[in-house]
């Protein structure tokens, strides 16, 4: 089982090979692409508030915080409510890509993504409304 702060459930459908350290980005590399094997959809994730598996190898990680944390926060916080998960929640990946598909609409991403330094990179942005393609193909943003 994984686990991920609110806000990664929406990192982890943008990421595009970028992070904080070679380490990072690795580790981000072998969980994104466990999650798009074929039973992906499968893994269980539990839901944290404090550093999770992508965090493990992160140079900004302080113990079970982040050096960013208040942050941090604000970005889970947000996500959280809007994606209407909590701390120990499990949830699978395809429910989770699900709720992410059915709730976080572009206007909802600009406001809960406004803190984050990856927003500007639009990779998020253009990978969300992929996976709105996905799962609601005649449906626009």
């Amino acid at each position: 089982m994984l686990t991920f702060r609110p806000h990664h459930f929406l990192c982890t459908i943008g990421f595009q090979g970028l992070g904080y350290s070679p380490a990072f980005v690795e580790n981000y590399k072998h969980i994104v692409n466990l999650l798009q094997t074929p039973k992906g959809d499968q893994t269980t994730i539990q839901v944290v508030k404090d550093t999770d598996a992508i965090c493990n190898p992160c140079p900004h990680k302080r113990q079970q915080l982040c050096h960013y944390q208040a942050k941090i926060d604000k970005l889970d916080q947000a996500h959280s409510q809007a994606l209407d998960i909590q701390p120990n929640d499990q949830i699978t990946w395809g429910q989770a890509k699900q709720k992410i598909a059915q709730r976080i609409s572009l206007k909802v991403f600009h406001e809960i993504c406004a803190p984050c330094s990856w927003k500007n990179l639009g990779v998020c942005e253009q990978a969300l409304i992929q996976l709105h393609h996905q799962f609601n193909p005649t449906k626009s943003n």
